[in-house]
Formats: structure tokens, C-alpha cells, sequence
């Protein structure tokens, strides 16, 4: 190498070839625009993902889980889900960053009437959390988890009533609320974040929001009856969900 360098000597032309040629060299096999610093950054951020014990409650968080974890970031499922007493201790005490939650149980921790409208009801709650407990409710899905009042459709007829304040003019036993709107309100799921992780990783928001709309009763109802009827493992459903809207 050193006699064939001397050999350029005086040969400047030659010699920028031969440099040119050595750093292409270098340089082969390393991919256009890499870089050892271009990691994903929210690979680096953990978010603790909680939930309620219920079949329902189990998806919605593996729902949440998969949908992170597949936009980047470390997205760990906490080991224990509980009640609801439980798992909002878990989010205002830090021990978990996120959770799905409804409306319905919103309001009864705020101690809230509903209004008998949805949207009046969510931002209520909405600002609510974020003034009392620094929590952020992300878009609710139209998945409603209410309750209502059965009877046979022979006794209904019967009696003629539709709904509740119907039963009020058709026995003096009972004594039952003349509202129907609010009597069981509109109990949508949506997830809630506390503002510190959200401050830290404001991509939560839309990758999460992305899944809203796709939760609708019937499809909560199909995906529960996978798990329990068709005994299907919930990551697997959750998964296979997810994959059928490309969402993953």
C-alpha cells in the first residue's frame, strides 16, 4: 500500500480517486439515512396500563395495550385488575398511567346527576377529573354499558309500559322515578390518562383516539362472546380485532 501510494505521488487526481474510493467502501452496507441515534423515542417511555377484572373490562385494557405497544412505546399491563375502587386508586396514587373507564362511573365519583345528553354528560366529567384529579378522558367510544329494566314481552304488553315512568301509573306499590332519560344513563368507555404521562407522551392521545369509534355495543358484545362462548384467549381476540379494522 505505501509503495503503491508513493507511486501517486504528485498525482493529485489520483489520489482523491483512490480516498474517494476507500470511504465508499466504509460506507457499504449501511442504509441511507440511517443513524444510531433514529430509535423509535417512545420506545423508551414505559406506561402502566390498568383495568377491571370483567371480560369487558379485560379487552378494553388489551385493546389499549396492543395499540400502544404496536405505535412504539413500552406498554406494560398491570397484573392485577380490580373494581373500580381499585383501579382509580391505582391511577391517582401512580401505580398505573392509564385505564379504560365509563362515563357512568365518572359521574358517580364526581358525585354528578347525568344531564340526560351524552356529550354534556362526558365534557362534565371531563373537566371534572382534570380540575380535581389531574386526569385526562381521552374520546369516549359509542359503546354503551347501561343498564335497563327486563320483563317478558307478555307482561310489557300487559302492562303497556315501554319504559320506567310507564310503571308509574300502573301499580301504587311502587314508587319509581318519572325520568327516563336519566334513569340509566349513557355508560360509554373511554380511556383515561393522568396528565403527567400524557404531558410526557401526548402521542397517547392519538393513537388511543384512533380506536374509538370502532367500539360499538354489538361489536363489545361479539368480542365477549369469543372469549366466553367460543373460550378464545382475550389477546387473541384482541388481536384478530385489530388486525380485521388495520389497526395492527
Amino acid at each position: 500500500m505505501i509503495h503503491f501510494l508513493r507511486s501517486l505521488k504528485g498525482k493529485p487526481s489520483a489520489l482523491l480517486i483512490v480516498i474517494l474510493a476507500l470511504l465508499l467502501t466504509a460506507c457499504a452496507g449501511i442504509p441511507i439515512g440511517s443513524s444510531s441515534n433514529n430509535s423509535n423515542p417512545s420506545s423508551s417511555i414505559t406506561i402502566t396500563v390498568g383495568g377491571k377484572a370483567d371480560n369487558e373490562g379485560r379487552l378494553l385494557t388489551k385493546l389499549y395495550v396492543l395499540m400502544l405497544r404496536h405505535a412504539g412505546f413500552n406498554a406494560v399491563e398491570h397484573a392485577a385488575p380490580g373494581t373500580d375502587g381499585v383501579v382509580f386508586k391505582a391511577i391517582t396514587s401512580g401505580q398505573i398511567d392509564l385505564y379504560p373507564e365509563f362515563t357512568g362511573t365518572g359521574l358517580t365519583k364526581l358525585g354528578l346527576n347525568s344531564t340526560g345528553n351524552a356529550q354534556q354528560d362526558y365534557l362534565q366529567i371531563r373537566q371534572g377529573y382534570e380540575a380535581k384529579y389531574q386526569i385526562t378522558w381521552l374520546e369516549p367510544s359509542p359503546l354503551n354499558d347501561t343498564y335497563g329494566v327486563c320483563s317478558t314481552q307478555t307482561r310489557a304488553s300487559n302492562l303497556g309500559a315501554t319504559k320506567i315512568s310507564d310503571l308509574t301509573t300502573k301499580t301504587s306499590k311502587l314508587t319509581i322515578a318519572t325520568y327516563d332519560k336519566n334513569a340509566f344513563p349513557v355508560n360509554n368507555p373511554a380511556p383515561v390518562v393522568r396528565d403527567s404521562m400524557l404531558k410526557k407522551a401526548p402521542e397517547i392521545a392519538t393513537v388511543l383516539n384512533k380506536l374509538a369509534p370502532y367500539l360499538t355495543t354489538q361489536i363489545s358484545q361479539q368480542l365477549q362472546s369469543e372469549v366466553v362462548n367460543d373460550r378464545k384467549g382475550v389477546t387473541e381476540v384482541a388481536t384478530q380485532f385489530l388486525q380485521s379494522k388495520g389497526l395492527l
